[in-house]
């Protein structure tokens, strides 16, 4: 059974269901976690592993990750000295999700024009839609009635994320034209991505959609909202 599973079958047990509800929720069918197992998903397991998780990157995520535990321990102590109440929760989600959207595309929710977080907001947003879409899915043969009561959302949530990932891509390709090439140790995952999309003789020729629903599936892996708890007082 092992062999037929592993070996005569295994594009068969390798490959994911196709979602009924989110090829309109952040491009959710054209991302890495929920493709087909096939050209794409090889290609972007493998970048997943040579870029991303390449030694100059563990490396460069060291630096980040130090510097957003310093931001964060400053903000406890400012806190505690003014006795305020803080969700202790919430700030360590933040901090997860700074480390892993600067890796990623050079940006933290500290930042003036606040791109992470609104992300996250649209996200969050996003996961909630998720639940609803799941029950007009169990509604049988009323289920594209479902939909249809939820398609406005979908919309405005997904045009809301397109609009704030497309401003970040064309700021990467600024910034890589003006510096005509980014070196390797200042590279984030985007940079990396988009030196892909313009390479006429990529490996795989990734598409604008698919890179935006790729940024999405990873921060969905990082959890990227904020916890409902209870706010705890810094001592």
């Amino acid at each position: 059974m092992a062999e037929a599973i592993f070996k005569t079958h295994d594009a068969n047990f390798a490959a994911r269901p196709v979602s009924p509800f989110d090829d309109g929720l952040l491009l959710g069918n054209l991302g890495f976690v929920n493709a087909p197992y096939g050209d794409y998903w090889r290609f972007m397991k493998k970048l997943l592993v040579t870029e991303l998780l390449s030694p100059w990157q563990i490396e460069r995520s060291r630096a980040v990750r130090h510097q957003e535990i310093t931001r964060l321990l400053r903000q406890l102590v400012q806190s505690a000295a003014k006795t305020e109440v803080v969700d202790v929760s919430a700030l360590l989600t933040k901090l997860a999700n700074n480390t892993i959207c600067r890796m990623v595309m050079s940006t933290s929710c500290s930042e003036e024009d606040d791109e992470a977080e609104k992300i996250r907001n649209v996200l969050k947003k996003s996961f909630g839609l998720v639940g609803k879409m799941c029950l007009a899915d169990s509604l049988g043969p009323f289920k594209k009635l479902g939909f249809w009561l939820f398609s406005k959302e979908v919309n405005e949530v997904t045009s809301a994320y397109d609009e704030l990932l497309e401003k970040l891509l064309m700021e990467h390709e600024v910034k890589a034209k003006n510096y005509n090439d980014i070196e390797d140790h200042n590279k984030d995952l985007m940079d990396i991505l988009l030196k892909v999309y313009h390479d006429e003789n990529a490996e795989f020729k990734i598409t604008r959609a698919q890179m935006k629903a790729f940024f999405a599936d990873l921060n969905e892996i990082d959890k990227c909202i904020y916890p409902s708890t209870s706010p705890q007082k810094a001592s």
